[in-house]
């Protein structure tokens, strides 16, 4: 089933109506604003303008007098910030996609907090935005489910931002693959150099959220436009997302090439500890540095030196799932291995919840742990079923499906 925004990309290129756009946010803005105070087309045309002309504002038909545009929001309680706040919000999306790779949030939350009241679809683009770049998710979650509703409405302009930051949420959501789809059909817009920057950044961490094969491909673009911006600050952030790919594949040579070039020192460490808990390397593992460690390395260094103690900090995080760099289903197994209920757990939670992901380095990470616990691995025909959503080759575990000893 297509993504509704895809959808959308295929059926048409949203035309503009008005020659101005500025003053098409407005006119629905005004008609927004009229609902919500029961005020009829009479009421608020009386002794301003006559009730077609009105109309044709309303209806973003014509560019409005200033003068006539004035009245009415004063008759709206719409003060003339509120104005010249509506009439920015174009420029400020345009600048929102700057501020957020350029990791400045300073006109997101401007933006954010003069457009409190709002009720126009450019103003909500914003509001999903803010909650993106702040990770709060489920907002931003409920913010884009407003969005899709209306997304055969927008103009290609908002479209193109609404799209992009899409797709950044999906990835937030793990969903990467729909990501990767979103982003690809954006090549039939015409997209300015941010814009082009942010879908490369974003197609290369949802193709690393996957696990695919053309990774580094992405990774290789992503850098080049980040050097051509002058967005040097993010270089360091996608190498370590790249060494991340590489530690998963087990691509030790290619591995070592880009940590040398890293200059984060908790970035180094974090990778080094990652890798050697991967290879249960224990004893290396206890030798790091907590203070330069990610939160995500940390909890695994937790893990080996006192499982107590990662239990709370991982339950601390429960809500923060987006912090972890492999996939919180991995330290969601680790924290639950020694429960009681982990067989059910596992059958009940975690298996349907990776099965819809798209990562298949935790699909095979939570089949192992499946096939190797004595109480799961009882239950042969749901392991198959499971075998056969995962949709994995199940000659890489060590036990028979059929339920028979070789």
């Amino acid at each position: 089933m297509k993504n509704k925004i895809t959808e959308s990309m295929n059926e048409r290129l949203i035309v503009d109506r008005i020659q101005k756009d500025t003053y098409f946010i407005v006119g629905t803005e005004i008609r927004a604003r009229r609902y919500r105070l029961s005020m009829t087309l009479e009421a608020l045309a009386d002794g301003i303008c006559s009730l077609s002309y009105l109309c044709k504002i309303e209806n973003c038909k014509i560019e409005p007098n200033r003068e006539f545009l004035r009245e009415l929001c004063e008759r709206l309680e719409l003060t003339d910030d509120h104005v010249d706040t509506l009439l920015n919000l174009r420029g400020a999306l345009e600048q929102c996609v700057k501020d957020f790779l350029s990791g400045n949030s300073e006109t997101i939350d401007k933006f954010y907090k003069k457009g409190k009241g709002f009720d126009n679809y450019r103003y909500t683009i914003i509001e999903m935005i803010y909650f993106i770049y702040h990770k709060d998710v489920s907002s931003a979650n409920r913010k884009y489910l407003e969005l899709v509703q209306i997304v055969a409405t927008m103009r290609e302009f908002d479209f193109i931002i609404f799209s992009l930051f899409s797709a950044y949420l999906q990835y937030l959501n793990f969903r990467f693959n729909e990501a990767i789809e979103i982003l690809e059909n954006l090549n039939k817009f015409n997209l300015d150099d941010y814009m082009i920057t942010l879908r490369s950044l974003c197609l290369f961490k949802a193709s690393f959220g996957a696990n695919n094969v053309d990774t580094s491909f992405h990774y290789a673009n992503c850098k080049n436009l980040l050097i051509e911006m002058g967005l040097y600050d993010l270089l360091d952030e996608i190498k370590y997302i790249l060494c991340l790919h590489y530690i998963k594949n087990d691509n030790n040579y290619f591995l070592k090439k880009e940590i040398d070039s890293i200059k984060s020192k908790v970035y180094k460490n974090s990778l080094n500890l990652i890798k050697d808990f991967k290879d249960k390397n224990v004893s290396k593992v206890l030798n790091y540095d907590d203070e330069s460690l990610s939160r995500f390395a940390y909890l695994l260094k937790l893990y080996v030196i006192d499982y107590e103690k990662f239990r709370i900090e991982f339950d601390k995080s429960l809500n923060e799932y987006y912090i972890f760099d492999f996939d919180y289903n991995y330290l969601d197994i680790l924290a639950n291995r020694d429960a009681d209920y982990y067989a059910s757990y596992l059958f009940n939670e975690v298996i349907p919840r990776v099965c819809s992901g798209d990562d298949s380095f935790i699909k095979h990470f939570v089949l192992s742990e499946v096939a190797n616990n004595p109480i799961t691995s009882k239950n042969k025909n749901m392991l198959k079923a499971y075998y056969l959503l995962f949709g994995c080759d199940d000659s890489t575990l060590e036990f028979i499906l059929d339920g028979d000893e070789a």
